[in-house]
């Protein structure tokens, strides 16, 4: 008799499969702007999560099930990133892609790591596109976003540390402010 216990498992093989597959489209995706994905962090991404797989005793358990779960975090973002953004004009998206790849392999392993900072910033984009709103990455501006005839400033801040988090809203109001003393219609928020 089979259990729900036994085929939780292989439905979790099942779903890896399929993240795999859309991580590997998504590094294609990469390609588009002239990136050989092999070269980034997204190549050690890939290698990372077939070592894993093919280790059947890996030397060091606790290091590799550290860089695999890593790895599947960082793929589970390119392929959120790749499914709102491919429709994109890739001219709107080239220059933060580019910056997007590079950076440490381990999410805060250093305090500065500007391609987590563009990786942000296209989190939260892809968060208002999917929302519905037309989004802007060209502007002066972190993002534009085009919420009927008014267009929203945003300044995307991520937060490093807990102590930082006034001195970051405070670099973004005034960023803000800048772009609306800046912007000649009335017709920003």
């Amino acid at each position: 008799m089979t259990t729900i216990i036994d085929l939780i498992p292989e439905k979790f093989i099942e779903e890896s499969k399929k993240l795999d597959k859309k991580f590997i489209d998504a590094c294609e995706w990469l390609t588009t702007f002239g990136i050989d994905y092999k070269k980034t962090r997204f190549g050690l991404y890939e290698k990372d999560i077939k070592n894993f797989v093919k280790d059947k005793e890996p030397k060091n358990p606790k290091g590799r099930l550290q860089s695999f779960m890593n790895a599947n975090l960082e793929a589970t973002e390119l392929v959120r990133l790749k499914t709102t953004f491919e429709s994109f004009d890739n001219t709107q998206l080239s220059e933060s892609i580019k910056k997007l790849v590079g950076g440490q392999i381990f999410r805060n392993s250093s305090i500065k790591d500007q391609s987590r900072d563009f990786a942000f910033e296209l989190s939260i984009g892809s968060r208002f596109s999917k929302a519905g709103y037309i989004v802007d990455l060209r502007s002066i501006s972190d993002l534009v976003i085009i919420i009927g005839n008014r267009k929203l400033y945003v300044e995307c801040k991520r937060l490093k540390s807990y102590k930082q988090l006034e001195k970051r809203v405070a670099s973004a109001n005034k960023q803000i402010q800048k772009r609306l003393r800046s912007e000649v219609s009335s017709k920003c928020a």
